[in-house]
């Protein structure tokens, strides 16, 4: 990993952004697909601080947003299953979207942001599997007031 930081630093420093974050892309892809989660929430955490708007392949950020849960930074897996939702696309933006509202509420402790998740799942994906779920999210909340 070091010395893929190191090429990205480089690459960064020569102004050659799209290089970058290809190199930061396939390094990150490579250590999902591997199930590596240790060094890819390392790499992800590292790359991210080098490059904020990294995009990466569908279903890669929705894994880390999940593994991020799993180690406890709920606000990084919130950040991370919410972006994943435009890389994604339809119909595994709705899973993120379900997945972000679960870790608002439980891990966040945010009846709002988990609010927000899921009212808009159910704005985008109407007909999604996780339609219910959502709708029975949205009536276990607690009420305003």
């Amino acid at each position: 990993r070091e010395v893929r930081t190191a090429l990205i630093t480089t690459r960064l420093a020569l102004k050659d952004a799209h290089g970058a974050r290809r190199i930061a892309r396939d390094g990150i892809e490579a250590l999902v697909r591997a199930g590596a989660r240790g060094p890819a929430l390392e790499a992800y955490r590292e790359y991210l601080a080098l490059i904020p708007d990294l995009d990466l392949p569908a279903g890669v950020r929705f894994r880390i947003g999940c593994w991020l849960a799993e180690a406890g930074d709920a606000e990084g897996a919130f950040r991370a299953l919410w972006e994943s939702v435009r890389e994604d696309g339809p119909p595994a933006a709705a899973g993120a979207l379900y997945r972000a509202g679960q870790v608002a509420l439980e891990r966040l402790r945010s009846p709002l942001h988990a609010r927000e998740a899921w009212e808009r799942l159910l704005e985008q994906f109407p007909d999604s599997q996780w339609t219910d779920a959502a709708r029975d999210g949205l009536r276990r909340l607690p009420t305003a007031g």
